[in-house]
C-alpha cells in the first residue's frame, strides 16, 4: 500500500506497480509513474528496493558532513529503508514514501512504483530516492537536499525519459560513515555470508562521497572482497560514465487511452440524448 499521510487515494502494490482502488477528492489527478533500472552490468553491483518520497522540497534525506539518521543507517548498511520510510511520513513535508516492491535490483533489472498527485499540491512537487549500493558495508545513493522537481509552473509533469532520464553517476555514491569500511564477510552485505542487520564496527563518521572499496583505482592496493566478487563495481575506475542507475518519471501507462476512452464514451452518450 503507498504510505500517504493524506489518504486521498487507495493504491495496491502488484508485482512493483500500482493499481488504483479509488479515486479523491485532490481537484486534479496526476498519476505518474516512476521507474528505477540497475544499469551495471553482471558483477557491477545490487540495489536495494529503492525508496521513493514525494514531498515539498523542504524535506532532507541526510546532510552530507553530518551524521546520518537511523533511517539512512539501516538503509545503507542493510537496505532496509523502512526506518527512513517511516521517519519520512512523520514529516509535514513529505506526501508519500514508498519502496518498489520485490527483490533487490541486480544488474538489468527494473522496477516501478505509481503515485497519484495532485499538481497543486505543495507537499507533491519534488521527489527524493535513496537505495544501499551492494556489495558494501554502508554505500548507497540517494539526494541530501530538494530532490528532483516533479511540476513546472503550470502544473504540467516534467517528464524524464530517454535524454532527460535521470542518471546516478559513480561519482555520486555516498558512504553513510556508520560502519568501518572492512570489507569483512558478515559485516559487508552481499558478500555470499549471511550478514545480520548492524553487524559491522561502528564508525561514528558522518555521510561524506564515497572514496571506494579496497583495491580500486580510488583507493589502490591489492584487491578487496568487494571487487573480487563485484569486479565491475569500481565507480572510482571512470566515476563520470560509470552508471550506477537510471530514474524515469511519465505519465502511468494506459492513463492518457483511458481519458480518452472516457471523454469519447461522454461524447457519444451526449450525441444520443
Amino acid at each position: 500500500m503507498v504510505h500517504s499521510k493524506n489518504a486521498v487515494l487507495g493504491i495496491l502494490l502488484l508485482t512493483g506497480a500500482a493499481v488504483v482502488l479509488g479515486a479523491g477528492t485532490a481537484a486534479r489527478a496526476e498519476l505518474i509513474t516512476i521507474t528505477i533500472h540497475n544499469a551495471r552490468p553482471a558483477g557491477g553491483g545490487v540495489l536495494s528496493p529503492t525508496l521513493f518520497t514525494v514531498h515539498d522540497g523542504s524535506y532532507t534525506q541526510f546532510t552530507p558532513g553530518a551524521a546520518a539518521s537511523l533511517g539512512v543507517e539501516r538503509t545503507a548498511e542493510d537496505g532496509n529503508a523502512t526506518f527512513a520510510r517511516d521517519a519520512a511520513l512523520q514529516s509535514p513535508a513529505v506526501f508519500a514514501s514508498e519502496r518498489v516492491a520485490g527483490t533487490p535490483l541486480v544488474p538489468g533489472d527494473t522496477r516501478t512504483l505509481t503515485f497519484d498527485l495532485d499538481p497543486a499540491n505543495p507537499r507533491a512537487t519534488y521527489l527524493s530516492f535513496l537505495s544501499m549500493f551492494v556489495p558494501s558495508n554502508d554505500a548507497f545513493i540517494g539526494n541530501p537536499t530538494n530532490g528532483f522537481r516533479l511540476f513546472d509552473a503550470g502544473g504540467n509533469l516534467i517528464r524524464r525519459e530517454g535524454a532527460t532520464t535521470i542518471r546516478i553517476l559513480g561519482s555520486q555514491i555516498w558512504d553513510a560513515g556508520t560502519e568501518v569500511n572492512d570489507e569483512i564477510p558478515g559485516n559487508a552485505l552481499g558478500l555470499g555470508v549471511p550478514s545480520l542487520p548492524n553487524q559491522g564496527t561502528t564508525e561514528n563518521g558522518v555521510v561524506r562521497l564515497h572514496q571506494g572499496f579496497i583495491g580500486s583505482q580510488g583507493l589502490g592496493g591489492s584487491l578487496g572482497t568487494i571487487l573480487t566478487a563485484a569486479p565491475f563495481a569500481d565507480f572510482t575506475s571512470n566515476p563520470s560514465e560509470f552508471i550506477v542507475a537510471e530514474i524515469t518519471i511519465v505519465p502511468a501507462p494506459g492513463v492518457g487511452a483511458a481519458v480518452g476512452l472516457a471523454s469519447l464514451t461522454a461524447l457519444i452518450r451526449r450525441r444520443r440524448r
